[in-house]
């Protein structure tokens, strides 16, 4: 059997193990808190995938890369990142990439793609998906201390 977290699968294990109902944090039992152990499971990782908050929405930053190009904000292929939001009436996961030759916006709606975006810059990309702005660097935003956000309200 698969399990959805650490913590389910310490848990169901201690149940038929040891008949016990007791529950346990899985990243504890694993020794997540023990600093060695953390600092051992981070040896050769070049990256971390992060969230920030921005305007109530949390974005996913799972792949970052740099440039010169400030039409890129900045970024180059590689950078990727999504959120959640509704998309014509309905929660979607909005994927954003840059690619080699064009910024992409992918829209998932239960795990189907259901629209695609894209332009030479994030800025251009969004453009053709909004209805509404809001700050218009884009979602790449990493403009002068500023953190831009732009994302489809309909």
């Amino acid at each position: 059997m698969v399990y959805s977290t650490p913590t389910a699968a310490i848990n169901e294990t201690y149940k038929k193990l040891f008949n016990v109902q007791t529950r346990y944090s899985g990243p504890l039992v694993m020794g997540f808190d023990d600093e060695k152990i953390a600092e051992e499971l981070q040896v050769g990782v070049l990256f971390f995938p992060f969230k920030i908050s921005v305007h109530n929405i949390t974005v996913f930053i799972f792949a970052l890369g740099s440039s010169t190009l400030e039409e890129l904000n900045f970024t180059d292929p590689g950078y990727q990142s999504s959120f959640s939001h509704k998309f014509r009436g309905k929660q979607s996961l909005i994927v954003q990439s840059i690619l080699k030759d064009q910024c992409q916006k992918d829209i998932y709606q239960q795990a189907e793609k259901i629209q695609t975006y894209s332009g030479i810059s994030p800025k251009d990309a969004f453009e053709q998906c909004l209805k509404r702005k809001i700050l218009v660097a884009g979602l790449s935003g990493k403009t002068n201390n500023q953190v831009s956000l732009n994302f489809p309200l309909t």
